[in-house]
């Protein structure tokens, strides 16, 4: 069995007191992802789940359109590899896969957007649902409550969080929760996408491209990922935390 944390012993100081305890600490590995012989990335994540990681990383980056294109997928957990076989599948998926932190509003920027559609999906969300789920939510995390370590992400109609997944990564929590999704057929078109993390371009890029309508962290978005957000209308809520909330964009889906 794959452990996830680790039991180190370290000294605590506590008003100068200095005590001896056993701590848990998160597991960190890489993840080499090779597609039909080619290594195309290089994660660095929490070693649970690493199949939904690296189906919903291939869905959320563009570079496949369903599940169902996957022929094959085997993860080898002793040398860090996963190994996916995609017939037909080409370098030039690649050229609009992803979008980093420093890359700001230039031609890539706009290259990644023109391969996002614009969400379509129209429903209403109850904001005291909505707090109730992320109340909740912040309270699931069995890991970040264990060792401090993790980041979470869940997928919810709204009303009912349906899973939640935790790594190191923001980003791979995410991931993790798309491939999950895919992998048990649940649509994502009328979800709800919760994240504990900060909503970045490459969160909401995600969120476009596996048409999820709705985005809720409890931290701070940035300004180029509300700008995503409005382009391709995608509601977007930040600070969600016990009865407030800040809705950046798209909030003609929530009945307030």
């Amino acid at each position: 069995m794959v452990s996830v944390s680790e039991r180190l012993q370290v000294k605590k100081l506590n008003f100068g007191r200095a005590e001896n305890v056993g701590d848990d600490v998160i597991v960190e590995s890489p993840l080499s992802v090779r597609v039909n012989g080619n290594r195309i990335a290089t994660m660095m994540c929490s070693p649970l789940d690493l199949d939904y990681l690296v189906i919903g990383y291939l869905l959320s980056a563009g570079m496949i359109d369903q599940k169902s294109q996957i022929e094959s997928l085997n993860i080898n957990h002793e040398d860090g590899i996963a190994n996916v076989v995609i017939p037909g599948f080409t370098p030039d998926r690649l050229s609009t896969a992803a979008l980093t932190s420093g890359c700001g509003k230039g031609e890539i920027y706009l290259e990644v957007i023109r391969h996002c559609r614009r969400n379509i999906t129209e429903f209403l969300l109850d904001p005291i649902s909505l707090q109730s789920q992320m109340s909740d939510f912040n309270k699931s995390s069995e890991l970040f409550l264990s060792t401090g370590g993790v980041h979470s992400s869940a997928l919810s109609t709204g009303s009912e969080m349906l899973f939640l997944h935790e790594d190191i990564g923001r980003h791979n929590a995410v991931d993790k929760v798309i491939g999950h999704a895919a992998s048990s057929l649940v649509t994502l078109e009328d979800k709800v996408l919760l994240s504990s993390g900060r909503l970045s371009s490459e969160i909401m890029l995600k969120a476009a491209r596996c048409n999820i309508p709705v985005v809720v962290s409890r931290s701070a978005p940035t300004s180029l990922a509300v700008d995503l957000a409005r382009r391709l209308n995608i509601t977007m809520i930040g600070f969600a935390r016990g009865n407030r909330m800040s809705i950046y964009a798209g909030e003609r889906r929530i009945d307030a």
